[in-house]
């Protein structure tokens, strides 16, 4: 949406799946907000598992199929 679309221009479709990701707002906040937490600077890149862990927790109840890879001489 930009600063010339007001909710009457979108379709019934987009309005749903606006309204749906607003009802989310707070999860969405909470697991951005537990992302930014892990601690993945680079360099050295510490904290990728843990990282991927997380993300893989959440995406398993989903239906998704999980499985980690470590790329050769990858830090931590």
């Amino acid at each position: 949406m930009n600063s010339n679309t007001t909710p009457a221009d979108l379709s019934p479709q987009v309005q749903a799946l606006l309204a749906r990701i607003e009802a989310k707002q707070d999860e969405v906040v909470a697991l951005t907000q537990d992302l930014v937490r892990i601690p993945t600077v680079n360099p050295p890149g510490d904290a990728y598992e843990a990282c991927a862990r997380f993300i893989g927790e959440r995406l398993k109840p989903r239906g998704f199929t999980v499985e980690y890879v470590r790329a050769l001489g990858a830090p931590g």
